[in-house]
C-alpha cells in the first residue's frame, strides 16, 4: 500500500556508496571566498570576485578580482590575493573592532538601536486596537442587557470576542519579545567569546565577518600598493586599512601573508 519503488534499492545503495567515498574528496578541492558578496572594488563599486591563476611554477593561485574588469575590461582594478585580503580583514575585526572600548562602544550603539525599536514598536497601537474592541464588546453586552438581541447582534459580538482573543494573544507575543531585550553586560560578554576564537579557523573565520562585516571596499595606490574601506555592521566609522604592497598581494611571494598584515596593516 506504499509508494512504489523509483529507483532500483540496488542501484540506490551503489549511488550511497559513491557520494560517501568521493563526498570528503570534494569538499577538499572547494576553494571557499568568504568575502564574496561584501568586497567591492573601489574604482567603479562593481563587486569582486573568486579568481585563481596558475604560476610558471604550477603553483595555483587564489585572487578576488573586480568583475567588471573580468568580464568587460572595463574597470583597471588590479586582482588582490585571496589570502592577504581575508587575513587583513580577520585581523582589523579581532585587533581593532573587538578590542575593549570598541566592544563597549558597539554595545552602546546595539542598546540604543534596541531602544529605537522598542519606541517605534507596533504594541501601542496594538494595545489601543485592543481597547477599542473591548469597549465596543462592553457596549454590545449592555444593549443586550437592555432587551436589544438579534443575531445580526450576537454574530457581532462572536467577531469581536474573536478579534479581542487574537489582538490579546498579539500582544502578549511583542510583550513577552520586548522583555527578552538583550543587557549591555550580555552584549558585552557575547562579543568578547569572539576574542577567543581561532583566527585560522575556516569557521570561525567565516562566521565573524558574516555577523560582523557590512562591506570591504578595495582600492589602488598611486604608489602600487592598495587601500581597504572597512564598513561595519552597526558602526557609522568606515576606517580605511592599508594593504601590502603591491608585489606581495598579488605575485607568488615567498612572503607569508600573517608576517606582512603584521608589517604593513
Amino acid at each position: 500500500g506504499g509508494m512504489p519503488v523509483i529507483i532500483p534499492r540496488e542501484t540506490w545503495e551503489e549511488v550511497q556508496k559513491y557520494m560517501k567515498k568521493h563526498r570528503r574528496r570534494i569538499g577538499k578541492t572547494q576553494t571557499e571566498f568568504i568575502l564574496t558578496g561584501k568586497l567591492f572594488c573601489g574604482n567603479c563599486g562593481t563587486t569582486m570576485v573568486g579568481d585563481s591563476g596558475t604560476s610558471h611554477t604550477g603553483v595555483t593561485h587564489y585572487y578576488y578580482s573586480c568583475l567588471k574588469k573580468k568580464n568587460q575590461r572595463a574597470c583597471k582594478k588590479k586582482s588582490v590575493r585571496k589570502d592577504i585580503i581575508e587575513t587583513a580583514v580577520i585581523n582589523y575585526l579581532l585587533d581593532v573592532l573587538l578590542d575593549k572600548e570598541m566592544i563597549e562602544r558597539m554595545a552602546d550603539i546595539v542598546l540604543e538601536e534596541q531602544r529605537s525599536r522598542k519606541d517605534s514598536s507596533v504594541l501601542k497601537p496594538m494595545k489601543a486596537e485592543l481597547a477599542a474592541v473591548r469597549k465596543k464588546i462592553e457596549n454590545l453586552n449592555n444593549a443586550i442587557a437592555d432587551g436589544i438581541y438579534s443575531r445580526s447582534t450576537r454574530e457581532m459580538l462572536v467577531k469581536l470576542e474573536a478579534s479581542e482573543r487574537e489582538l490579546f494573544e498579539a500582544v502578549a507575543t511583542v510583550e513577552f519579545t520586548e522583555a527578552q531585550m538583550l543587557t549591555r553586560d550580555k552584549i558585552i560578554f557575547w562579543m568578547q567569546r569572539f576574542t577567543e576564537g581561532d583566527r585560522v579557523d575556516p569557521d570561525f573565520r567565516s562566521r565573524l565577518i558574516n555577523i560582523f562585516l557590512n562591506s570591504v571596499y578595495v582600492f589602488d595606490n598611486d604608489d602600487g600598493g592598495q587601500r581597504m574601506k572597512i564598513v561595519i555592521n552597526s558602526v557609522a566609522e568606515e576606517p580605511l586599512v592599508l594593504l601590502p604592497e603591491m608585489e606581495d598581494v598579488c605575485t607568488g611571494s615567498n612572503n607569508d601573508p600573517e608576517s606582512v598584515l603584521k608589517r604593513r596593516v
